[in-house]
């Protein structure tokens, strides 16, 4: 998948094609298609490994910070764990904005899989939204 990502981050998603991806990887262009027909179901599999990627390194940091109890520490837990993610996972993050900006699926919509992360940021704003964040100045 390392492959599949750095041609996209490198090339571009459009540029980024199968053939590309088996040049990388040092392998035929058969080898990538015996395990993903098309470049379709490669960026789908891609889209998969970084999103289930993120959720493993987000969530047992964010549910440590247990913002049931304790919501300005969950705030700071949650920016700097995404702060550390986009550090460590740079490349990831790029290429999955770049398959976001290009990649729809057959009804036009960006891959499902993105919809994810939604839920964090609704849960984020609803805890802004109930309690008043104390300024430390």
């Amino acid at each position: 998948m390392q492959c599949a990502i750095n041609a996209i981050v490198e090339v571009g998603y459009p540029r980024a094609s199968v053939a590309e991806v088996a040049r990388r990887a040092g392998v035929s262009k058969g080898v990538i298609t015996y395990h993903f027909p098309a470049k379709h179901d490669l960026i789908q599999a891609v889209i998969a490994d970084a999103i289930t990627e993120m959720g493993q390194y987000l969530e047992p940091r964010l549910h440590a910070a247990d913002p049931g109890q304790h919501p300005e520490r969950f705030i700071a837990a949650y920016l700097t764990t995404w702060t550390g993610y986009i550090q460590t996972h740079g490349r990831d993050v790029l290429a999955l904005a770049c398959i976001y900006n290009a990649f729809r699926d057959e009804s036009g919509r960006p891959n499902p899989a993105f919809d994810v992360r939604a839920n964090e940021i609704t849960i984020v704003a609803e805890i802004l939204q109930h309690r008043p964040v104390r300024k430390h100045w």
